[in-house]
């Protein structure tokens, strides 16, 4: 009788093998406790026996299955009862000292990053290392941007890595090689929450800016000038929160290996040629 499937954990007749806990054997009933904490008990299925009334399939001492018992024999075969916990609930980050892990019942629900507020940091792994994110916006700076924008928006608080500006970005191009190096460099358990979003930009083919769903769509990518707060005659976007009021200069400087260093954003302008603009290291532009 095939009552389900295989579950993961019996991968052998090991794996079924059972004892009961030290506190089972010292609480039982019987006088004669056949097997004791320290051997495998003999322990019943719930699957009856084909053409066989009265009796149960039951896992032996070895690990063995398709044995018969009838199923109201007492005193030499254990139960090993299950249950099926909601995924929801929360269990211990590590294992205590005895290999378990502790559910927490509770424990307060873990906060969703929408719930954040600009200003908040969170930890991740960048580039093999722990680094500290700003939440620097929360939901579509304005019109211009794309509903996958609709997110916690968050910047690294210090340089990855100091380069030059990739080529192709002065052609223009947004940034697509730049955009696949960093989210390459991200914790693999955390890419599959970044969002593919579409930004507003300006091409070196004019000063016309594309936007929403005409946007470039990028998961890790440069900054706006306006997006820093520094109001430009670009608008290619719209300040985030992290970079308003009082002190936003000091935001904006960034540090790489603890040095206060420029920046580039994505904004384009011209002078003798299409460049890009880039924070300074006091966080001016």
């Amino acid at each position: 009788i095939a009552e389900g499937a295989r579950l993961a954990l019996f991968t052998g007749d090991a794996a079924r093998q059972r004892c009961v806990s030290a506190s089972a054997a010292a609480g039982s009933t019987y006088e004669d406790t056949p097997y004791g904490e320290t051997q495998p008990w003999p322990w019943r299925t719930r699957t009856p026996v084909a053409n066989t009334a009265g009796q149960v399939c039951t896992v032996l001492g070895s690990g063995q299955g398709n044995v018969s018992f009838p199923a109201n024999q007492g005193g030499s075969i254990g139960l090993v009862v299950c249950c099926n916990l909601a995924g929801t609930v929360r269990v211990s980050d590590e294992p205590d000292e005895d290999g378990y892990y502790t559910l927490l019942f509770d424990a307060p629900p873990p906060r969703k990053a929408g719930e954040l507020l600009a200003g908040d940091l969170l930890q991740v792994r960048l580039g093999g290392k722990d680094r500290l994110l700003a939440v620097v916006q929360q939901g579509k700076p304005s019109a211009l941007y794309s509903e996958e924008c609709d997110g916690a928006w968050c910047m690294a608080l210090d340089g990855v890595e100091a380069e030059s500006m990739p080529a192709e970005m002065y052609s223009g191009a947004p940034g697509g090689k730049l955009d696949q190096k960093y989210a390459c460099m991200t914790d693999f358990t955390l890419r599959p929450y970044i969002r593919r979003a579409k930004l507003p930009h300006i091409s070196s083919t004019g000063n016309a800016v594309s936007s929403g769903a005409n946007g470039y769509a990028a998961s890790c990518f440069l900054l706006s000038a306006i997006e820093t707060g520094i109001s430009q005659t670009y608008k290619d976007g719209a300040a985030l929160a992290f970079f308003t009021g009082a002190g936003a200069a000091q935001r904006r400087i960034c540090r790489v290996d603890g040095e206060p260093a420029d920046w580039f954003t994505r904004t384009m302008y011209y002078s003798s040629g299409w460049r890009k603009h880039f924070v300074k290291a006091n966080g001016a532009l």
